[in-house]
C-alpha cells in the first residue's frame, strides 16, 4: 500500500497532468480572431507629382462626419491612418501653401490595409487678399443690385499691371473682389440708378482682407 506522503505526491503529478493537458486542449480549440480595425494609406504629390512633406491627413467617417484618425505625411510624402474601425471613409488633406483636397467613399475592412489606388494631388494656394463690403442707401439700408467697379491705382509715379474688375451686389448687398496679395492701391466705384456715385479708395499692405461700406446718395432731382 501507498504511504500517505507517496498518494499526496501522486495527486498533485496528477494535477499539474491535467492542468497542462487542459491549456493544451484550450489552445488548439481556441479560434483566432481577426483584429477589429483596419488602415488607409497613401501618398500626396502637388501638381508637378512632387511628394508634399508635413501635410495633415484626416479620416472622417462618412456616417458621422467625426475625424477618427490623424497623420502627417512623411518627408517622401506618405501616410497611414491606423486603428481605424470598418465602415466608408473620407480622407482630408490640408497643407498650409496648397488648396485642401477630399478623397471620398473609401472602405477600410477589419485587420486589412486600404492602400488609395493614386496620390492625393494637392494644388498650389493662389496668394490673394481680398476687397469685400457692402453697398447702403442714404438711410443706411443694404443696397442690392448696386454696380461695383475696382480699379488699380499706382503709388506716386510706379507702374503697375492694369487690373479692373466688376461686379453687382447680390441680394444681401454684398460684393467681393480677390487682388493680388501684395501692396496695391485701389478705386472702388459703386454706382446705381437714382443715385449719385460713391468713390472709396482703398489699400492693401498683403495677403489681407480689407471690408468697406459704400453708401450711396440720392440722386437730386432734375438730374
Amino acid at each position: 500500500m501507498l504511504s500517505q506522503r507517496a498518494r499526496r505526491g501522486a495527486m498533485k503529478r496528477s494535477g499539474a497532468i491535467l492542468f497542462l493537458l487542459g491549456l493544451v486542449l484550450s489552445s488548439e480549440g481556441a479560434i483566432p480572431q481577426a483584429p477589429a480595425s483596419g488602415s488607409i494609406s497613401g501618398e500626396v504629390k502637388d501638381e508637378r507629382g512632387q511628394p508634399v512633406a508635413r501635410a495633415k491627413v484626416r479620416a472622417i467617417e462618412m456616417r458621422t462626419n467625426r475625424t477618427l484618425a490623424e497623420a502627417v505625411t512623411s518627408e517622401e510624402g506618405r501616410f497611414v491612418l491606423s486603428d481605424l474601425a470598418p465602415g466608408q471613409y473620407a480622407v482630408l488633406v490640408s497643407s498650409p501653401d496648397h488648396e485642401p483636397a477630399l478623397v471620398r467613399s473609401i472602405e477600410v475592412k477589419a485587420g486589412r490595409e486600404t492602400t488609395l489606388k493614386s496620390p492625393v494631388r494637392l494644388r498650389r494656394a493662389e496668394a490673394y487678399a481680398v476687397i469685400s463690403g457692402a453697398t447702403f442707401d442714404p438711410n443706411g439700408f443694404l443696397l442690392p443690385g448696386v454696380r461695383v467697379v475696382l480699379e488699380r491705382l499706382p503709388f506716386d509715379e510706379e507702374k503697375v499691371p492694369p487690373l479692373k474688375l466688376e461686379q453687382v451686389s447680390n441680394s444681401s448687398g454684398e460684393f467681393a473682389f480677390r487682388v493680388p496679395g501684395e501692396r496695391g492701391r485701389y478705386r472702388l466705384t459703386a454706382t446705381a440708378n437714382g443715385y449719385e456715385p460713391e468713390v472709396q479708395i482703398v489699400e492693401v499692405g498683403g495677403l489681407e482682407r480689407r471690408r468697406v461700406a459704400l453708401r450711396l446718395k440720392a440722386r437730386a432731382k432734375g438730374r
